[in-house]
């Protein structure tokens, strides 16, 4: 029975894993931090203080990172997307983050946060309200 279960947890994180286009430790630090001497100390900040969803592959773990977190031109998260992993404890359950952006919402009219986020709708505000719903009716 734990083996199915391990089974199946699997298969999920492998099917939200496959659902964005992601980026390793050492592209993240030429997107966030292009003139950092330490490359993994970009990528384990920002996970531990909850700004980046990092999600954890094979036993060692690496980490692929969402590209859509970020803002490449500015070399930064985006501001409703670190608000919005704060909310979500990314830094315990990226995977359960990860799977929220994924979430098509009623109040986002249908939407997933991410893709309200890629037609530059999502607000913080939204986030606050889709995340406090969800979590009143659990």
């Amino acid at each position: 029975m734990a083996a199915s279960r391990q089974s199946d947890l699997d298969i999920a994180r492998r099917l939200i894993l496959d659902s964005f286009v992601v980026v390793d430790s050492t592209e993240l630090a030429r997107i966030l931090a292009p003139t950092a001497a330490s490359i993994s100390s970009v990528a384990q900040k920002r996970r531990a203080a909850g700004d980046l969803i990092g999600l954890p592959v094979d036993t060692r773990p690496n980490y692929l990172y969402p590209v859509f977190q970020f803002d490449t031109c500015r070399h930064k998260i985006h501001d409703v997307v670190r608000h919005a992993n704060r909310r979500l404890y990314v830094d315990t359950d990226p995977y359960g983050a990860a799977s929220w952006w994924l979430t098509a919402a009623d109040m986002l009219d249908g939407n997933s946060p991410l893709e309200d986020l890629e037609a530059g709708q999502l607000t913080e505000i939204a986030v606050d309200n889709v995340i406090d719903h969800a979590r009143q009716g659990m």
